[in-house]
C-alpha cells in the first residue's frame, strides 16, 4: 500500500467537481458539512462523520453543499481491500487514523512509509467493519421504534442522539439514510397517519383532541398540516370516511 496525495481543504460556498476517474485509490472524509458523491451515477448522501471509498477507475462526481470542510488523500492498495461507497465512522476511529496518517505525511519520521501502510491497512479493515456494526444498527433500529411508539409526544431529536452517543448531525443523516426521509419529515407522516386512522375511527372526536393525541401543537397546526398532506381539511377525511362506511 502506498499513499501517493494527501489534501485538506474547505469550502465555503459549497462546491461541486466534474464527473472523473482516479489512477489511484480515493477516500474523502467529511470533517463538517454535507454533501452527495454520485459513484458510478448512484447518489449517495454524506455528512459530518461520514466518507467515502471510490476504486481507481471508477468515474463519480462530489457536490458539497454550502460550506464544507474535507480530507482526501489517493492511495494504492489492491482493489478487493477498498469497500468502494459512503461509509459512517460511527465512534470516530476512521478520523482519527486520517489525520494520524496527515501527521505522517506531513512530517518526515523514522519508517514513515511503513506507518502509512499500516494506518492505510487499518483504515480499510474499519471500513469494511463500518458495513456490518451490530451494536450500532440496533441503536438505530431501537431509535425508530421509540419514535414510532411516541409519535404523539413531543420528540426531541438532539436529545435521542444524545442517548445513543451520536453527534446530532450524525445521528439525523443515518436516520435519513435508513427511512428514506428527512427524520422530522417521517415523525409528521407518522402523526398524519394517525390522525387518519382516529379521523375514520371516531367521527364524533373533535379535531382538537385528535391533534393533541397526535402530537400536534395546535388544532390549526394539525389541520393546515394535514390539508398540505391530503389536500382536504381533517373534517372532510373525516365525513369521507363516514359516507364510504355508510356505503359499504
Amino acid at each position: 500500500m502506498k499513499l501517493t496525495k494527501l489534501v485538506s481543504v474547505f469550502h465555503p460556498n459549497g462546491f461541486i467537481s466534474k464527473e472523473h476517474t482516479h489512477a489511484q485509490h480515493e477516500m474523502v472524509y467529511c470533517v463538517k458539512g454535507t454533501g452527495n458523491a454520485f459513484i458510478r451515477d448512484q447518489k449517495k448522501i454524506f455528512s459530518t462523520g461520514n466518507y467515502y471509498l471510490v476504486r481507481s477507475g471508477t468515474p463519480h462526481v462530489e457536490q458539497d453543499h454550502s460550506a464544507t470542510d474535507i480530507i482526501y488523500f489517493h492511495f494504492e492498495a489492491p482493489s478487493a481491500l477498498v469497500p468502494e461507497g459512503v461509509h459512517t465512522d460511527f465512534n470516530g476511529a476512521v478520523l482519527h487514523i486520517v489525520k494520524k496518517i496527515r501527521t505522517e505525511a506531513n512530517c518526515n519520521l523514522f519508517r514513515r512509509s511503513d506507518m502509512i501502510t499500516a494506518l492505510l491497512t487499518q483504515l480499510l479493515i474499519e471500513s469494511e467493519r463500518s458495513l456490518s456494526h451490530p451494536e450500532r444498527a440496533n441503536d438505530i433500529t431501537s431509535a425508530i421504534q421509540y419514535i414510532n411508539e411516541n409519535v404523539g409526544q413531543d420528540i426531541n431529536l438532539k436529545k435521542l442522539a444524545d442517548q445513543y452517543n451520536y453527534s446530532y448531525d450524525r445521528f439525523r443523516h443515518i436516520l435519513k439514510n435508513e427511512l428514506g426521509i428527512p427524520p422530522y419529515q417521517y415523525i409528521l407522516n407518522q402523526r398524519i397517519e394517525k390522525a387518519k386512522l382516529l379521523l375514520s375511527l371516531n367521527p364524533k372526536s373533535s379535531i382538537t383532541d385528535i391533534a393533541t393525541v397526535c402530537g400536534f401543537n395546535s388544532s390549526s397546526q394539525f389541520s393546515n398540516l394535514f390539508r398540505a398532506k391530503m389536500k382536504m381539511t381533517p373534517k372532510q377525511y373525516m365525513t369521507e370516511c363516514q359516507q364510504r362506511d355508510q356505503k359499504g
